[in-house]
């Protein structure tokens, strides 16, 4: 992993995101280039495409990464689920209609130290 920034200052939050860009309607691209951070809490990658969610504690919203306008994409695709990242991109919706951000810059704030509990087992009381 590259160097750990000290600070990241995200311009947004999510749900300041999905309230203002609600009515998209599918397959839409906005000029409107933001900043985000949080936790990353699914990643799947199809060949030369990536996805996402990001989770900054005010909801979650999908992360779109192409190859050809991700930078260090290679490494995108490396990150560990729960790892902490700050993304800038343009807000977009996909063919589905899923409210996104194009990721074209990112960073690693911070690496997760163990890997989210097994779903069919969870968290139980002892």
């Amino acid at each position: 992993m590259a160097e750990i920034p000290y600070r990241f200052d995200p311009d947004t939050r999510v749900e300041k995101l999905i309230a203002n860009y609600a009515d998209l309607d599918p397959a839409t691209e906005t000029d409107d280039v933001v900043t985000i951070a949080g936790r990353l809490m699914l990643r799947r990658v199809q060949g030369k495409l990536a996805f996402g969610t990001l989770d900054d504690g005010s909801g979650r919203i999908q992360l779109f990464a192409p190859s050809k306008t991700t930078e260090k994409f290679d490494q995108f695709c490396d990150l560990n689920l729960g790892d902490w990242i700050g993304v800038t991109g343009i807000v977009m919706t996909t063919r589905r209609g899923e409210l996104s951000v194009r990721v074209d810059s990112w960073t690693c704030l911070a690496e997760a130290r163990r890997p989210f509990p097994d779903k069919w087992h969870g968290i139980s009381d002892t």
